[in-house]
């Protein structure tokens, strides 16, 4: 089949375009497929996969950018490839996506995490490693990312819901987003931490009562003039009743789930 071209096209997909190939020189054949994202997406990447002699496509290549993704593979190379893993099946890869940096290098596939066997049967690390780390430089230099909370004022209030009442504390906070090596940080305005010890029943449990329908805290988002004012617990606890409102509608919550749940 030497010389034959067979090219195909995917346009049914409404997420992606693809299209795919094969050259045949000999008996030897090469193949290649493209996929395009109708949106593109922040990801970038490079892996190589190489085979044995038992591989019916000892080298695989994959590149992918904004989403969009070239493969290739070829039939030839199986004695190469064999030499080159001894027998095992190796990968070399590099990518970003999520934030973060993936690398494999010369990672086997039976002992995907970084280790590589001695034939006494004990692990080693050096030949086949793989990890992730941080793609943002700044943290290379300045450490994670965090936040931190700096209670400004403390109050316990009795949170009117609907036709029932609860107890909760509530804690207006400042909240800094700063990396760890950095004193300072960038103000990320005001939160309500609130602490029901109780429970409010929030959410259709769907468990049949093993999960519960409470939440017991969390935190909400506080307008910046609250700072200093002394009806913020005001704020607080109709921003927490709002929310409390509207779980219960999205999910579907109703006081006879409730009572069923309790028996």
């Amino acid at each position: 089949m030497k010389g034959v071209h067979v090219w195909g096209k995917n346009l049914s997909n409404a997420r992606k375009w693809s299209a795919s190939g094969t050259v045949w020189i000999g008996d030897t054949g090469h193949s290649a497929e493209v996929v395009c994202p109708r949106r593109p997406t922040a990801d970038f990447g490079l892996s190589l996969r190489v085979g044995t002699r038992g591989s019916s496509t000892p080298f695989d290549a994959h590149l992918y950018f904004f989403g969009a993704a070239v493969f290739l593979s070829t039939e030839w190379g199986n004695r190469v490839a064999h030499w080159l893993t001894r027998g095992k099946t190796h990968t070399l890869s590099v990518s970003i996506h999520g934030g973060m940096l993936w690398w494999n290098l010369w990672v086997t596939e039976d002992h995907p995490h970084g280790k590589h066997v001695r034939r006494s049967g004990k692990y080693r690390g050096g030949q086949c490693r793989d990890g992730c780390m941080s793609a943002n430089p700044l943290v290379w230099v300045f450490g994670r990312r965090r936040y931190d909370y700096v209670t400004l004022a403390t109050e316990t209030r009795d949170v009117a819901i609907e036709a029932d009442t609860y107890p909760v504390k509530l804690d207006l906070q400042r909240v800094t987003h700063r990396y760890e090596r950095r004193k300072t940080g960038r103000d990320r305005g005001l939160t309500c931490a609130w602490d029901a010890p109780k429970g409010i029943p929030t959410h259709f449990d769907h468990s049949g009562g093993w999960k519960g329908t409470g939440t017991y805290g969390a935190s909400l988002a506080m307008p910046a003039w609250a700072e200093g004012r002394p009806d913020w617990p005001d704020v607080a606890a109709a921003r927490l009743a709002s929310w409390v409102v509207a779980e219960r509608v999205r999910t579907g919550w109703t006081p006879e789930h409730e009572e069923k749940v309790a028996e």
